[in-house]
């Protein structure tokens, strides 16, 4: 439904405002009307379309959230909290299981954050759990030879998905895919 870039700086593109929207997840007042006006319609409108599999909180939010284990807001976008991130995404996972026969899913930046998207790191940092249905990471050739090893909150993990063993995963309990990837003449994951 939306991508980290949404809540970049303001510009203005061939006479076109793009970004600015950090406030729609921040204020309360906003982001009820963001629900009530965008998010449920498209929701109630293409709820039972077949084409569609599931829908995304948020492409990549690791970007944009302050507090985050690890976390690299990038230096365009106007941050916002665990907090205020887990009521934004709460409200838009029970809006989609309302309004929709679909599941959903957040588009993790990479599989070094699989594990924020958790029941159990939400309930580490008392934020609400959030009840997705399967866990989306990404991965690009730039995580190659990245890994983490006993970090306090997300553990040992490889960045790539090919060289990490699956039952290493601490806390999945659900499906997981790779839902972004290069596929190119040097892509090294198929």
């Amino acid at each position: 439904l939306f991508d980290f870039m949404w809540t970049f700086a303001q510009t203005n593109s061939s006479g076109v405002l793009c970004g600015g929207h950090s406030d729609a997840i921040t204020n309360t007042t906003k982001l009820a009307a963001l629900m009530k006006n965008i998010v449920v319609p498209i929701l109630q409108k293409y709820g039972t379309h077949p084409a569609i599999l599931a829908w995304e909180v948020m492409n990549e939010p690791e970007w944009i959230i302050s507090d985050l284990p690890q976390a690299f807001p990038n230096g365009l976008s106007v941050p916002v909290t665990m907090a205020e991130f887990w009521n934004f995404a709460s409200m838009i996972i029970s809006s989609v299981h309302e309004h929709t026969h679909h599941m959903v899913t957040v588009g993790s930046a990479s599989l070094k954050w699989y594990r924020c998207w958790t029941p159990a790191f939400s309930l580490q940092m008392n934020l609400p759990v959030l009840p997705l249905d399967f866990y989306s990471v990404h991965y690009y050739s730039t995580m190659d030879n990245l890994f983490l090893v006993n970090d306090t909150y997300l553990g040992t993990v490889n960045f790539m998905p090919q060289r990490q063993v699956v039952t290493g995963l601490t806390g999945v309990e659900l499906p997981m895919i790779v839902g972004e990837f290069v596929a190119g003449v040097n892509c090294t994951i198929l």
